[in-house]
């Protein structure tokens, strides 16, 4: 049998919300006078995939962003696919984040993670399987990603803080 070597290249679609924050200007990258706006990613739970974004909006930072609240970070709220789930696109969210260090000028430093229900299941799965891991990532309403669910003694290989500190962003 004889070996052979090749890529492949694959890609992923994922629709998303982008929120900047006061004070941001396009025009230049965003760059602000500091060392780069922070990054919430804010993945959503199951009754919000599809292809209708106004459906992300329904619940956590994207609704309170619509309600008008003002963060000092821009904000990414993905949609995941009809008949989706976070945990299987990984590539696309990995994708998502490289696009927006690529473009914007970004705290490398300050880079959270949230999500709710099967978007919480998707902050942990995402932050522990990432290569350079996330700074600081808070699910909600989701069971740790247990490789066997009859095992009561496994942990998650954390490898940094896993908590938001305190900041003045409450939601």
């Amino acid at each position: 049998m004889s070996q052979m070597e090749r890529s492949i290249e694959v890609t992923s679609r994922l629709n998303y919300l982008l929120a900047f924050p006061q004070g941001f200007e396009a025009n230049k990258h965003g760059a602000p006078s500091h060392d780069g706006w922070p990054l919430i990613i804010f993945l959503h739970g199951a009754g919000e995939r599809g292809a209708d974004l106004e459906q992300v909006k329904k619940h956590g930072i994207a609704k309170r962003l619509e309600e008008g609240l003002q963060l000092d970070a821009i904000v990414a709220s993905p949609q995941c696919p009809a008949d989706s789930w976070w945990t299987i696109e990984l590539s696309a969210l990995n994708g998502l984040l490289d696009h927006l260090l690529a473009t914007y000028t970004i705290d490398t430093n300050r880079i959270y993670l949230t999500g709710l229900s099967m978007g919480g299941f998707g902050t942990w799965t995402w932050a522990l399987a990432r290569q350079t891991p996330l700074r600081r990532w808070l699910p909600s309403a989701a069971e740790w990603p247990c490789p066997r669910r009859s095992s009561r003694s496994w942990h998650p290989p954390l490898s940094g803080p896993f908590m938001a500190p305190r900041t003045r962003w409450s939601l």
